[in-house]
């Protein structure tokens, strides 16, 4: 009688075994089969990407044999302004900024109609730092 049980029962081990590796052969299959799918499309973008890289090669191959713009022969003029011999028209807009800082109106100190790009640059003029981030109003009072 035992050994009826102890076959029955390595029987039904071996049914437990064969349908563990039937079931993980599935999921291999299963595997197998997103894997080629992911290998289909980088094949794919692979095929892309060296048609573009020989349309590259083409096109740096006509940029090679292509003529190159003539040097100038003549050395550039500088740009003068032109002198104003007149008094301007009047129906130009009047300006609205306050003058930039110069040498000649330093004397004056900055207020509020002075942009806060031209307090900046008198503040490095005057050898002010760490004004980078400040207001206009933290500008105007370091500044008086």
């Amino acid at each position: 009688m035992t050994s009826k049980r102890s076959s029955a029962s390595a029987k039904k081990e071996l049914r437990t075994t064969i349908k563990k590796l039937r079931s993980e052969l599935d999921r291999a299959d299963q595997r197998a089969q997103r894997l080629k799918g992911k290998v289909a499309r980088v094949e794919k973008t692979n095929t892309k990407l060296e048609a573009r890289v020989k349309s590259l090669k083409r096109a740096n191959k006509r940029l090679e044999k292509a003529p190159r713009p003539a040097e100038p022969t003549r050395a550039p003029v500088p740009h003068e302004p032109p002198v104003l011999t007149e008094d301007p028209p009047s129906d130009l807009p009047a300006r609205t900024r306050a003058p930039s800082p110069t040498a000649a109106n330093r004397t004056v100190s900055p207020d509020a109609g002075w942009t806060v790009t031209q307090l900046r640059a008198e503040a490095r003029s005057r050898g002010l730092t760490g004004l980078s981030r400040k207001t206009k109003a933290e500008l105007l009072a370091a500044l008086r």
